[in-house]
């Protein structure tokens, strides 16, 4: 955190919650202005009541946004899981990754379905992490993940708990992929509706932000794995604070070109994306590989 001048003349404002503020020892700050139109929150402190902001010429807090750390929770172990939790990790926030059942999890010695060693041994060279239930993960966490499979999202959210999700923001990475149809998996739900959108419905206090679901577990956190480091990440949701805050969280891991599509059904489109990228992916031989949208 860092003060910076005052823009504003010195005068007190009527205080409404909107999710962003701070601690800072004896006086708590809270935010002023919406802060999904600025790359930084300006915040102010509360008066003793805690009803206004007392907006004073040096008394305030400037934080630039790709500066928050934050405590953040991955529901899921797999290599989606994996990979998210280490970028982050890197990045310097604090994580936990929530599994349906620990024991299980660190006692399992085979290797994943694509032949990846187990999590005990991943989780041994990466310490920092803490591991926990779904619910434990949740809720700890400022800022939460779905990196579960489609299938099994539902039920994954439904154990991390509604009230250790409400009021904050959940990143939805998983795909409805339906793998019991044959070579190609077929999407369980398209067109007319998304698991997004499924999400968002059955959590209608959560802030879902759909992002990330049309890219290679190693690419969502490092685009620059590839040549062309400018290709393109969508997002969207409901709620415009939310998406400035994950657009933020984006850009600290390496994206540049990051394209806000709307609300959370946009979520469908996103989804059917994935069609063709299986059938690229089984052209190409590779999973390296992103769409880049040309202006």
């Amino acid at each position: 955190m860092r003060k910076t001048n005052n823009p504003w003349n010195t005068r007190a404002l009527p205080y409404h919650n909107n999710g962003c503020g701070v601690e800072d020892k004896e006086k708590i700050y809270a935010c002023l202005v919406d802060c999904t139109s600025f790359s930084s929150l300006f915040l102010f402190p509360l008066d003793p009541s805690g009803a206004q902001l007392i907006v004073g010429s040096t008394d305030y807090i400037n934080i630039d946004l790709k500066e928050i750390l934050m405590k953040i929770g991955i529901l899921g172990t797999g290599m989606v899981g994996q990979n998210i939790g280490a970028r982050l990790a890197e990045l310097g926030h604090e994580v936990m990754i929530g599994t349906r059942d620990v024991t299980g999890t660190m006692t399992r010695t085979e290797p994943d379905m694509y032949g990846n060693p187990p999590f005990r041994e991943w989780i041994k060279k990466n310490n920092g992490i803490k591991v926990g239930t779904f619910s434990e993960a949740a809720a700890q966490a400022e800022l939460t993940v779905n990196a579960t499979t489609g299938i099994s999202s539902m039920d994954a959210l439904n154990l991390a708990g509604k009230d250790h999700l409400d009021g904050k923001i959940l990143i939805d990475i998983a795909n409805p992929l339906d793998f019991s149809r044959g070579t190609f998996p077929v999407l369980s739900t398209c067109n007319t509706d998304s698991l997004g959108e499924q999400i968002q419905r059955a959590f209608p206090g959560v802030k879902v932000v759909k992002t990330l679901n049309t890219v290679n577990a190693k690419i969502m956190v490092n685009p620059s794995t590839l040549q062309e480091a400018d290709h393109t990440m969508f997002l969207c949701g409901n709620d415009a604070g939310a998406k400035a805050i994950v657009t933020d969280l984006l850009r600290s891991m390496g994206w540049n070109d990051i394209t806000d599509l709307g609300d959370i059904s946009a979520a469908r489109a996103t989804e059917m994306i994935l069609p063709i990228w299986i059938r690229l992916y089984g052209v190409l031989k590779s999973p390296m590989f992103n769409f880049k949208l040309v202006r």
